[in-house]
């Protein structure tokens, strides 16, 4: 059994603070352990539950983490609302499905303070064997509208 150490945490950062700065090493570390799980992920169903759990936890905990100071002087810092929850959708609806051979689509969640609970900011992200992530959502851009 394959055990995945991922730290995915200064990806999310890299999401959710628009300061933040990294080095070309770091990226590269994170680029190597993303292709490690991606191997694992698109031979066996489990590692794939196993690795969207894992990134499920890191979203919960990188917003859980944040003081009250860091979630307000986060949104003059974005423009949008101050972050409550972050998630990727496990089950349902929007639970990650392999949409192809090589690829897997899945669906972050997002509720900012202006958020009623069964109505999230969704993100869809698809993620390719090839260590490419693209993403688009239709609630991204209504939040940019909102804001202008």
């Amino acid at each position: 059994m394959c055990v995945l150490n991922l730290q995915l945490e200064s990806q999310f950062a890299m999401m959710f603070d628009m300061q933040l700065s990294f080095s070309f090493n770091s990226l590269k570390e994170a680029e190597r352990q993303l292709m490690s799980a991606l191997e694992e992920i698109f031979k066996k169903k489990e590692s794939a539950a196993f690795f969207f759990s894992c990134v499920d936890q890191e979203m919960h905990t990188y917003i859980s983490d944040m003081s009250a100071t860091e979630k307000f002087e986060y949104k003059p810092k974005s423009g949008y609302g101050r972050p409550e929850k972050l998630h990727l959708a496990l089950s349902g609806e929007f639970a990650p499905t392999q949409d192809s051979a090589d690829s897997y689509k899945m669906c972050i969640e997002y509720w900012d303070h202006t958020c009623r609970a069964p109505n999230p900011f969704r993100y869809d992200v698809m993620l390719f064997q090839a260590g490419s992530l693209t993403g688009q959502s239709p609630d991204i851009r209504a939040m940019k509208t909102k804001k202008q």
